[in-house]
């Protein structure tokens, strides 16, 4: 198993990042802006991307800004239960068996990411956590949830260290395009 993170093995992951956490997340445009900027990355890269929504009837769609659409994500999935592998992204999984490496961002990192995290270690993958891209309502909870899930086997990173790993060169044939995501403004705050 290699540990580089490479675009033909690689699966994008957001874990619903949904209106009615906007005004309860700690540092929820950070986990918006750098779900836009790997779900523009992933688009570019042709790197398939599941979405999911935790009762969206609820805790209301996925915010406007990530732009979901049938054409820029492989699935959407509805979902009662914390993880995200419910069928319709088993199904995803399995039409893309000959990928292994999981790229995770989303909410929150002590619930629904981290099971989802846990489900997919369980089932083989590599999975590579965006810290930059994951949050809790408390950052306590994150703050713990991040030290479980590397315990466990999931390497943290950031966005901008996997989409400069994946492309592994400025002379990338899509790097100028991905220069665009690279350079995308983020919100100054700190984890």
């Amino acid at each position: 198993m290699t540990r580089r993170i490479l675009p033909e093995k690689s699966l994008l992951f957001i874990c619903d990042v949904q209106d009615r956490f906007r005004d309860l997340i700690y540092n929820f445009s950070n986990v918006v802006c750098i779900s836009q900027m790997l779900k523009g990355f992933a688009n570019n890269m042709q790197i398939p991307i599941a979405v999911t929504e935790q009762y969206p009837k609820a805790l209301g769609h996925t915010v406007p800004e990530l732009e979901i659409t049938s054409k820029n994500v492989g699935i959407l999935a509805e979902k009662k239960v914390f993880s995200m592998i419910v069928p319709p992204v088993e199904e995803f999984l399995k039409a893309h068996a000959e990928r292994n490496v999981a790229i995770v961002v989303g909410l929150e990192a002590h619930v629904c990411v981290q099971q989802t995290v846990l489900d997919l270690l369980d089932r083989g993958y590599e999975v590579h956590l965006c810290c930059d891209g994951v949050s809790s309502q408390r950052p306590y909870d994150r703050k713990i949830a991040l030290k479980r899930m590397a315990s466990v086997g999931a390497t943290l990173t950031t966005a901008e260290s996997v989409m400069f790993e994946i492309m592994r060169s400025a002379d990338h044939p899509t790097f100028k395009q991905n220069s665009t995501w690279v350079r995308f403004p983020r919100p100054d705050s700190t984890f």
